[in-house]
């Protein structure tokens, strides 16, 4: 629903959500990142960081099982998603 889209991009950066209107980030998602909405099942595969900056790879076991890069960083109000991009494919594996 909508509000699921509401949820999701409220998990971003103050920076991120000043530049995409929701009706941008649904169609980013939709347009991009569709398979995520299927609810596949996701393995944290590398989590670094320090107290201000985590980089997360996600393993997404989609149709076609894929590796997320997430740049997470600590604002006022906590942690907020800066980046989010496919950065590679799950080698081997099928879903």
């Amino acid at each position: 629903s909508r509000d699921d889209f509401a949820a999701a991009r409220d998990l971003a950066s103050d920076a991120f959500r000043s530049q995409v209107s929701l009706e941008q980030f649904i169609m980013i998602i939709t347009g991009s990142y569709g398979f995520l909405l299927a609810g596949p099942d996701i393995v944290v595969s590398s989590c670094r960081g320090d107290a201000t900056t985590v980089e997360l790879q996600v393993d997404v076991y989609a149709l076609e099982p894929v590796v997320m890069g997430y740049l997470l960083r600590r604002h006022d109000a906590g942690w907020a998603i800066d980046a989010a991009a496919v950065i590679g494919s799950v080698e081997g594996i099928r879903a």
